[in-house]
């Protein structure tokens, strides 16, 4: 029904609800990082619309909010997927997956661990100067994580 409202009324000042609501349709359907994130992906479409057309409405503020959080739902995602990789030693897809969440979603919450794991594949891979780099950027810009723990103990080890 909101497609058709905006498809039919392109210029009514509703618009920007319109949208807001498409997008919370699909933010309310997400799911455990495990499943299919099709639904994250729409939704973030969505707010990300809000947020380029209509920064000034009432919702744009909300779609920030939920931007950040799909983004985060969607990098965690990847890491999970780069964990399978990793648990099967597909490094190589695994540093793939890692390298694309920490390069598209660069603020997700998952970032830390992505860049740890990213160390792990590294290390299997025998690029112990990209592992080395890596765990000391986790050190340098993620202090006060677990994965800096981590990258700490690596650092020494290596």
């Amino acid at each position: 029904s909101f497609k058709l409202f905006i498809e039919l009324n392109p210029y009514h000042p509703e618009i920007p609800y319109a949208i807001y609501m498409l997008g919370m349709s699909h933010y309310q359907q997400l799911s455990i990082i495990q499943r299919d994130q099709s639904a994250a992906k729409d939704g973030l479409e969505y707010f990300e619309m809000i947020q380029a057309r209509y920064s000034s409405s009432i919702y744009a503020s909300d779609a920030k909010t939920k931007i950040r959080t799909i983004q985060d739902h969607l990098a965690g995602k990847h890491v999970d997927v780069a964990r399978f990789y990793l648990r099967n030693r597909s490094y190589d897809a695994a540093v793939s997956r890692l390298l694309e969440a920490i390069t598209v979603f660069p603020n997700a919450a998952h970032t830390p661990e992505a860049k740890w794991r990213l160390v792990e594949a590294y290390d299997h891979l025998g690029l112990k100067a990209q592992a080395r780099e890596m765990a000391q950027n986790i050190v340098k810009n993620h202090p006060k994580t677990t994965w800096s723990d981590h990258a700490k103990r690596f650092s020494n080890a290596v």
